[in-house]
């Protein structure tokens, strides 16, 4: 699954993958590929059921809480997997790049020497949005779109630089 590099072998990959809003139809077809052809599957608490269903028969599929003791010590055995020559996927709720601890993820896993390939997911705004008809967009009517957080670090309202024009999707 690992994309070969010029002239050598696979390099050892880590796949970091967007699970979407939770409908397994929502998934991206590389996603849905990944999940099926993976030896390991570390997953947030945000990944339904449904979705971690679609795993290969036989993975092994983890949880893991973000903010835990325990999450690094799954991203070194996300990091065998993959020098291993196992299909290790990394599955996030939505996006992966979303308001997920993927740059600290990222930052260990290239430490161990391990590539991370990327699948987006869909954003749970652009499918609450589809879900409800509603767009977040509209020529003459709304010329932007604000993807932000509901708190700052500290717990507080962030100060978000829009006008009448501007949607506002809000996340956690």
């Amino acid at each position: 699954m690992s994309p070969p590099r010029p002239g050598g072998p696979a390099a050892p990959t880590v796949h970091l993958v967007g699970a979407g809003p939770g409908d397994p139809e929502l998934l991206t077809l590389r996603a849905a590929r990944l999940l099926a052809c993976a030896t390991l599957v570390v997953h947030d608490r945000l990944v339904p059921g449904e979705v971690l269903a679609l795993a290969a028969p036989g993975a092994r599929v983890v949880p893991l809480d973000g903010t835990a003791p325990g999450r690094r010590a799954l991203l070194m055995e996300l990091a065998r997997e993959a020098r291993a020559g196992g299909t290790a996927v990394r599955l996030k709720g939505g996006d992966p790049l979303l308001f997920a601890h993927a740059v600290e993820e990222m930052e260990v896993l290239a430490a161990e020497g391990v590539a991370v390939a990327i699948t987006p997911g869909i954003s749970a705004a652009f499918a609450a949005a589809a879900e409800a008809g509603v767009p977040l967009t509209r020529r003459g009517q709304v010329r932007g779109l604000l993807l932000a957080t509901a708190q700052d670090g500290d717990g507080r309202l962030p100060a978000w630089p829009v006008d009448g024009r501007t949607a506002i999707a809000v996340y956690m």
